[in-house]
């Protein structure tokens, strides 16, 4: 979950540039066999998967902030890599949802689906794609839900728990509206809704199979005629 690197093969039919704080990352769309599979790359040199992270994690739980980033400074120094890389990495593992932080981001993407066996994503053009996410340090699909469960809760502060086991709460930061249900009530499952980053329009909803001409139609009628509408949905949608 820190770092992500591709390993899939296939026909290449996309790729997307994400670029978040210092951070450069690829999302890509390939055909194997009659499946789309989405692969994601983080663009940093090999040597800073060496950085010793889980330590730094360790440090900073138990004695602070100020001695984890003195560690990571020695790691630096040690690997002769750059600072500036190593703690944008740290960064976005530790303040937000590591490596999947690049998923969140993807305009082309509407949904996310996690479980402990696989991630699929919701591709605008392309449907439903499986992913073939790598990471490293290795994270079992157990491991990840429940990184990804405990971030929800860090950076929205709502608890999700056996007594709270279920949980609907947007990221405003990135537009993302998590739905999170764990047991007793199901197995751990994370859906991700990823709200758009700027208005549809009536054109591309149609051409979306969002609306249809019809609906459209009489939508663009009430708004123009000043009719009151009442939508109705989860909060955040």
């Amino acid at each position: 979950m820190i770092i992500a690197r591709e390993v899939s093969t296939g026909l290449l039919f996309r790729t997307y540039t994400i670029e978040f704080e210092n951070l450069k990352s690829y999302i890509k769309i390939r055909k194997v066999g009659s499946n789309f599979i989405v692969t994601l790359h983080d663009d940093v040199p090999d040597e800073v998967s060496k950085v010793d992270y889980l330590k730094a994690r360790d440090l900073y739980f138990t004695k602070g902030e100020h001695q984890a980033l003195k560690f990571l400074d020695k790691q630096v120094k040690k690997l002769d890599i750059e600072r500036d890389t190593v703690l944008a990495i740290w960064n976005r593992w530790i303040n937000y949802y590591g490596a999947l932080t690049s998923f969140l981001l993807c305009e082309h993407f509407s949904d996310i689906y996690i479980s402990s066996s696989n991630i699929y994503v919701m591709h605008f053009d392309f449907g439903l794609c499986y992913t073939d996410f790598v990471s490293t340090p290795h994270m079992a699909g157990e491991q990840i839900v429940e990184f990804l469960v405990s971030k929800v809760a860090e950076r929205t502060r709502s608890p999700v728990t056996a007594y709270m086991p279920t949980l609907s709460v947007t990221d405003r930061e990135l537009r993302a509206r998590f739905s999170i249900s764990i047991p007793p009530v199901s197995d751990p499952y994370i859906h991700v809704r990823l709200m758009p980053r700027k208005p549809w329009t009536f054109p591309e909803l149609v051409e979306r199979d969002s609306l249809t001409i019809d609906d459209a139609a009489l939508l663009w009628f009430l708004f123009d005629r000043k009719i009151p509408i009442l939508i109705v949905g989860p909060m955040g949608s």
